[in-house]
């Protein structure tokens, strides 16, 4: 995502004075070139504290939230403070109980330790007065999509966090998105940056003009380890696909399973589909008469837990569980696992490499610019031609739900919409008897 002068912090960097620091205390690496990461660059401000810029969406000048790097040359029971200083949310979940996760090399090497919940003393998410770029407007550099919220200026209909933020019209923008994030950051104790506006007390003209803070303190318990720190739990394209490679190795699962290619995105990376069914024999009869079920997830690179749905999902429906059995032999279900590879591949929050928000473009997709929601929105169309498509479930993360919800069709005469009945969905309800 960005190269070592971004990623690693440097004594010669203006935004940092190294005079008044702890020499016996050396100066943390940070890095992020790595699948999914997300860390642009590292500014020291004090000897233990250090303000983190994510990186925005490729091809935008936002949606900065997800987080995923890696830190190194700490030492142990130090307390750290690392100011994640461009989030773009307001609100999170952070403020109420959530923690970032942590991955330590050392932890790992001699216990088997995986990611853990970090043991943050202190976090906190707050609006802070550092300017963002166009006033707070979102925007995609690819001037075909200079909108990225709703399908037009006044439609105010939204799956994000931020309905009102992303139903306004964008405006132009003068500046990059690294000028202007660059002018907003003051060094400690010193005003602003050449040639940089100090950021006033109050935002200007609300706060989505300006960002928030994620602030967190915590210790290391090892001296000098590889330690790796996200938003949730990372669940990568590569790790995906291994996970697929397992299950079609494993003989209890693979006659269950089959992969294709549903295409191949603009970064070169396959959008696969997996068919999840009774592939046996003594039900082949029926196939073309059971009905489909589609399910996908990972439209939202960040949502990295509708992944860890998924994977559990795929792991019920190939097992060999009575209820399992009972939806294969009558339901072909058929599973698009990661909707924006391009996305997750490259650390992005919300959008692909055409900096749009894929979800946004289900009406009218552009087999170049949104290949897989072009190829997925022609699978369901053909599939329907020929048989009841019973239903269409995709799965996402949200910042400040708890638990589980459910977003449903509500009805719409003129479109034909309503909602289901009990009994035209009986394999589900009899299923979970």
């Amino acid at each position: 995502r960005s190269d070592s002068k971004d990623s690693k912090a440097s004594s010669s960097s203006s935004f940092m004075n190294t005079e008044d620091f702890d020499e016996d205390i050396p100066q943390l690496a940070f890095h992020s070139s790595f699948e999914s990461g997300n860390l642009r660059r590292a500014i020291r401000v004090g000897p233990t504290e250090y303000d983190l810029v994510l990186s925005a969406d490729v091809n935008t000048n936002g949606f900065t939230q997800w987080f995923y790097f890696g830190v190194s040359r700490m030492q142990a029971n130090i307390t750290y403070t690392f100011n994640l200083i461009n989030n773009e949310k307001s609100s999170s979940a952070f403020n109420t109980g959530m923690r970032p996760v942590i991955f330590s090399s050392k932890e790992y090497k001699a216990s088997g330790l995986g990611w853990v919940r970090a043991k943050a003393s202190t976090i906190s998410y707050f609006h802070n007065t550092y300017r963002r770029p166009n006033n707070g407007h979102r925007m995609s550099l690819d001037n075909s999509h200079n909108q990225i919220g709703g399908r037009n200026a006044n439609n105010a209909e939204s799956d994000s966090d931020d309905v009102e933020r992303d139903a306004r019209p964008a405006q132009p923008e003068k500046e990059t998105h690294d000028e202007k994030v660059a002018s907003a950051y003051r060094a400690p104790g010193s005003g602003s940056p050449p040639s940089a506006t100090a950021p006033t007390a109050t935002p200007p003209g609300g706060s989505d003009e300006c960002y928030y803070t994620l602030s967190m303190t915590l210790q290391f318990r090892h001296t000098n380890d590889d330690v790796r720190l996200a938003y949730f739990y990372p669940f990568t394209y590569s790790y995906h696909r291994a996970l697929v490679k397992k299950l079609l190795k494993d003989p209890s699962c693979s006659k269950h399973i089959r992969r294709q290619a549903l295409c191949v995105t603009r970064g070169g990376n396959v959008a696969e589909l997996l068919t999840v069914t009774d592939f046996s024999s003594l039900h082949q009869h029926n196939m073309s008469r059971r009905q489909i079920v589609f399910l996908s997830s990972r439209v939202h690179p960040g949502e990295a837990n509708s992944s860890w749905v998924m994977k559990g999902i795929l792991q019920y429906l190939c097992g060999d569980s009575k209820e399992a059995r009972y939806l294969r032999q009558r339901l072909v279900f058929k599973i698009i696992p990661i909707l924006n590879p391009d996305g997750v591949v490259n650390g992005n929050y919300r959008c692909n490499l055409s900096g749009v928000d894929l979800n946004r473009h289900w009406e009218r997709p552009d087999p170049i610019k949104h290949p897989t929601i072009y190829a997925a929105k022609r699978l369901v169309h053909a599939f329907a031609g020929q048989r009841p498509v019973m239903l269409y479930c995709d799965f996402h993360g949200h910042s400040i739900m708890k638990n589980f919800g459910i977003y449903g069709c509500s009805q719409d005469n003129e479109a034909g919409i309503r909602p289901a009945r009990e009994d035209e969905v009986p394999h589900i309800k009899d299923a979970s008897r």
